[in-house]
């Protein structure tokens, strides 16, 4: 070859993953630099990563298959394979990078010279036929998370040799929508025994993904199995695009068990049927559905929750509000329940190493906020001050139907809000609680947390931050009103403070929680700023 054709470029692509990282694919020897004809003949590495070949016999013939990977070689456009001790040759035209196998008459130790032609020069590799080896899969169609698929598609699995027809099975070609198998019909010509087709028995779900597995246990004519098994997932096309979709009713007020309806619609109003719609609940504590748009309630639970439908790209969603879900007596007439309920729990105390500890003979409040709530009258009262015992345990006895509950402990923070309520059922209520010189605990940085610094601005308009000041968060935002305590911190030697697990879907508490500040625990407490969600908080006092 001379120095001007060794010089041209040619235009090489490694697949998408690095050259290191390629598969090899070569079932032969190589060398970087073989003597065909006459020159020297440097032997291309991407291209012999790439390439297979392998024996085999076919009717007493020794055959050697070559094959070359897809989206080795970019401009490629054909390929001459040429047996360098027979002089046979072969052409194939160059598909998407690669070339299916190509049957060449070949014995163990030929050497076969492949070129292929591109836009800018010429690849040339030089294999050296070996012993048989096991098959692999040169390409699948439609390809590795190929979109857009047609719903009357069926597969093709190209392996690097003649397989075995009596291995191709429904174990060994899969083809699943989810965990379901999809039943086809499995084909390999005998004019190309290497070709392998699957048929589905039904046009496929337009939009839905579908996963195709070939198991190891696909053999060649010798029994030789598959080195590697595949598995590659694709997605069916929309047969009609979407244009909209619409869940109705998209608003409202219920109890138990409500049913959505989505309508799928194209971009020219036609309404579209037989679309795979995916149903998602915003909150599960509040409010489950299912796939056909269901929509259960939790039972003794209140609160809001949005549901959303999703299909081809387009969402839809309803804004819920449950009333204390399958109690029916106060759902359907207002009036709480006569009846009475227990609350009980432990409240401990954490160390500054994070250690846990019974809070012994801890002196404790119970806050309660009553509700009318379809009617949305409220009041609240407080039950206290009461003891735990040696253990750290408290139990309250005799509370009325239909109260929510928070705490406060004596002399402790409670940085973290723990609230219940008793509608219908006892309550259990576990408290942890910290030392006002420790305020920002392990648990402080729970979600939802509200977090930030408590500062003052001298006179100079230097910004110093506040040591030791008294943070409380309470539900309602007037101090003299209809408002509980639920969360109550110091901030700590660089004016820092951490509040979490506030109530802010809770339907008695929520959404809106006041928080106040004072210089000691003692009061008096002004307001600060209200909180909706989590979020830093930065307070400025007087």
């Amino acid at each position: 070859m001379s120095d001007s054709r060794l010089g041209m470029r040619r235009q090489l692509r490694c697949p998408r993953w690095t050259r290191a990282a390629v598969v090899l694919l070569v079932s032969m020897a190589c060398s970087d630099t073989v003597d065909t004809q006459s020159p020297t003949m440097h032997s291309d590495p991407v291209l012999a990563a790439a390439l297979n070949v392998t024996m085999t016999a076919a009717s007493g013939d020794q055959l050697a298959y070559v094959a070359l990977t897809p989206e080795t070689i970019d401009a490629g456009s054909t390929a001459t394979i040429t047996d360098r001790a027979s002089g046979v040759e072969r052409s194939v035209s160059v598909v998407n990078g690669g070339f299916d196998p190509v049957a060449m008459p070949a014995t163990t130790g030929d050497t076969l010279v492949v070129r292929v032609a591109t836009t800018a020069g010429e690849a040339i590799v030089a294999a050296v036929v070996a012993r048989p080896h096991p098959p692999h899969v040169v390409r699948v169609d439609p390809p590795k998370d190929q979109v857009d698929v047609p719903v009357n598609t069926h597969l093709t699995i190209v392996f690097s040799k003649p397989v075995n027809a009596v291995t191709l099975t429904s174990a060994t070609v899969q083809l699943r929508e989810g965990a379901t198998a999809v039943p086809g019909a499995i084909a390999v010509d005998p004019a190309t025994p290497w070709l392998v087709t699957f048929t589905p028995d039904q046009p496929l779900v337009a939009g839905a993904t579908y996963t195709l597995a070939v198991t190891g246990a696909i053999a060649d004519p010798t029994g030789l199995t598959l080195d590697t098994p595949t598995t590659i997932s694709f997605t069916i096309a929309d047969a009609v695009p979407v244009g909209s979709i619409v869940v109705t009713p998209d608003s409202i007020e219920f109890t138990g068990k409500t049913q959505l309806v989505a309508t799928v619609r194209d971009a020219a109003g036609n309404l579209l049927t037989g679309r795979s719609i995916t149903w998602l609940s915003s909150d599960t504590n509040v409010a489950s559905v299912d796939s056909t748009g269901l929509v259960t309630a939790v039972p003794q639970v209140m609160g809001s929750v949005s549901i959303t439908a999703t299909v081809g790209g387009h969402t839809a969603s309803a804004a819920l509000k449950i009333d204390c879900a399958d109690l029916a007596l106060e759902c359907v007439t207002g009036v709480f329940a006569s009846g009475v309920r227990t609350i009980s729990g432990t409240i401990s105390q954490m160390m500054p190493d994070g250690r846990t500890q019974p809070a012994a003979n801890a002196t404790y409040f119970l806050w309660f906020f009553v509700r009318n709530i379809p009617r949305g009258t409220s009041s609240s009262y407080v039950r206290g001050p009461r003891q735990t015992d040696a253990n750290g345990h408290f139990t309250a006895d005799s509370v009325q139907d239909g109260r929510a509950v928070a705490t406060s402990v004596v002399g402790f923070d409670q940085p973290c809000a723990v609230v219940a309520n008793t509608i219908g059922r006892n309550a259990v209520m576990n408290i942890t609680v910290v030392d006002p010189a420790h305020p920002l605990p392990q648990f402080a940085t729970g979600q939802p947390v509200v977090s930030g610094t408590v500062s003052r601005t001298l006179v100079d308009g230097t910004i110093v931050p506040v040591i030791g000041a008294a943070i409380m968060a309470t539900s309602g935002t007037d101090f003299n009103g209809d408002n509980t305590t639920v969360a109550l911190t110091h901030s700590d030697s660089s004016g820092r403070f951490a509040l979490c697990s506030l109530p802010f879907t809770d339907p008695y508490y929520g959404p809106t929680i006041q928080l106040w500040t004072a210089k000691s625990a003692s009061g008096p407490f002004t307001p600060a700023v209200q909180v909706t969600g989590p979020g830093a908080v930065d307070i400025i006092v007087p």
